[in-house]
């Protein structure tokens, strides 16, 4: 390993110093207008967007987590081996929201596993849905 530190290194050091310094400014000149490009464009595009309503809970709607309480108490009282009707009713709500039908669906569906029934025949009608399951 050969060290030979003498006043060329330390004049090195401080050319590297100073090019450092000039190739960040430079950089700042080429890139700045392109920022300020671009925080101009998402500002319009912020002030530009309306807020986005959400589609109105229809007050007759069900609570989710009230299907799901609905689907333990139904289970809890079912024995082995036994048939059970369950009604979903189209739509449900989510934290006073319009559940999305697929999460609701998939909620559903888990509840029903986790309370031990499996799912037999489901059909459907204008408000409601009716799945029948089968107690393991």
């Amino acid at each position: 390993m050969c060290s030979a530190v003498g006043t060329s290194g330390v004049i090195l050091g401080q050319e590297d110093g100073f090019l450092l310094a000039r190739a960040l400014i430079i950089a700042l000149i080429v890139v700045s207008p392109f920022w300020f490009w671009q925080r101009r464009k998402i500002r319009a595009a912020k002030q530009a967007d309306e807020p986005v309503s959400e589609p109105e809970a229809d007050p007759a709607a069900e609570e989710l987590s009230t299907v799901i309480a609905q689907i333990r108490e139904v289970a809890n009282a079912a024995t082995a081996g036994t048939a059970v009707t369950i009604e979903v009713p189209i739509p449900l709500l989510q934290d006073g929201r319009l559940a999305d039908p697929a999460i609701a669906d998939t909620l559903i569906k888990d509840a029903l596993r986790r309370s031990g029934l499996t799912i037999t025949a489901e059909t459907g009608t204008g408000s409601a849905r009716l799945i029948e399951c089968v107690k393991q």
